[in-house]
Formats: C-alpha cells, structure tokens, sequence
C-alpha cells in the first residue's frame, strides 16, 4: 500500500480519487494500491474540508515535506499553464510523483507514459504512443498510433485523437474535440470543445468550430 497526496481540491482531483479507488478494487493480490493521505489547495477556505472523503491538509508548500508519492491534480482550459507552475515551483525530484491508470483504460504495450501521468476511465492508447509528464488524459479519450503528447499536457472528456498527432507543451483540449491524423498543436493552445481540427494549430492560440478555426 503506497502513500499518496494530491494535489488541488478541485474537479480533477475528485477525479483521481475515484481513479485511486477503481485501482484498488481490481489490483491483483501483488498489486499497486494506494492510500490517499489527503490534499493539498492553497485556497485556505478549503483547509480541513473533507472531499470526496478526503482532507485538505495544507497549502501546495507542503507537498516537499510530506511522505507519500505525489500527482498534480489541476487542469484549468483558462491558465493551460498552472499544472507546469506547480511542478516548477515543487522542484520534486520525478521518482516523487505517481503515475496512474485506470484498470479499465486500453494501453498499447508499446506505449510510453511519463511520471506523474494520469490516465482515466476507458482511455483507448495506441502503439507507439508517447504521453509525457504530468499528462492528463479524461475519460472515454482515444488516442491513435505513433501519436506525441508532451508534457502537461490536460483533455476533457471523449476526445479523438488521430494517428501521427503532435501536441506540443500545456496545451488544453476542449470536451468532444477531435484532431486529424498528423496535425501539429502548439505549445500553450486551447481545443475548443466540440471542435475538429484539420490542420496544425500556432502556439498560443485557441481555435473551435468545425472545421477549427483561430478564435484568438
């Protein structure tokens, strides 16, 4: 049984602690399990709330001195940036941070996951799949073969994605949104939801619609 701290007291975190107990309930007798010691919001109202039946037991600050394995659990379509903030400001040594999958997520054994990656409900991971660190990919989302996610990378839920994709640093991918083989998705940019992307998309900027078009 491994010690784990999340941290953020929001809507992915309570994500993650269902994710935390589906792993538990179908890990084999010499499997991973967790424990979930609490988490971590630098919002002080919600110091020593019970979420989720979890605690918030302090501020961000203290992720360096608990004993446990870490995840970020912060997404934000708004500031595509805060989950690389955090992980910055931490300056963790990687082997800290936990990576985790759901029982029911379909992974290419010829995938690569980075540290501190959360994978959720009934994900679909082709071959040759690259996901990078602190990566989180909603439930229901499928990415195809030979596809490089980098790092801090969020989607929402029931995204497509094609074979040969490209998705460059922090950048946030809208509910329902789907991207065509071989596109190229700049660092920092935002997938509206619903959206269909057909061609590659510059760093910074957010596109919607179908076809995707630059929206700023």
């Amino acid at each position: 049984m491994g010690d784990l701290v999340i941290i953020g007291a929001g809507g992915s975190s309570r994500d993650i602690i269902d994710l935390v107990g589906d792993i538990n309930r179908h890990a084999s007798d010499d499997g991973q399990r967790w424990e979930i010691r609490g988490l971590l919001d630098d919002d002080q109202s919600k110091l020593g709330q019970i979420i989720c039946g979890v605690p918030v037991i302090g501020s961000i600050s203290k992720a360096a001195d608990v004993q446990a394995h870490l995840v970020v659990g912060i997404a934000s379509h708004r500031n595509r940036r805060v989950r690389k903030a955090v992980v910055e400001r931490l300056a963790l040594d990687p082997a800290r941070y936990a990576t985790l999958v759901h029982p029911s997520a379909s992974v290419s054994s010829w995938a690569r996951i980075g540290a501190g990656t959360v994978v959720l409900q009934n994900v679909v991971i082709g071959p040759q799949v690259t996901l990078g660190r602190h990566v989180l990919i909603s439930a229901g989302v499928t990415i195809g073969h030979d596809t490089a996610i980098s790092d801090y990378v969020s989607t929402a839920s029931q995204v497509g994605i094609a074979g040969g994709v490209v998705i460059r640093e922090s950048v946030y991918i809208g509910i329902g949104a789907c991207l065509r083989e071989g596109v190229e998705v700049g660092e920092g940019s935002l997938i509206g939801m619903g959206s269909v992307v057909t061609r590659n998309v510059e760093a910074g900027r957010t596109v919607v619609g179908n076809p995707a078009r630059r929206h700023s």
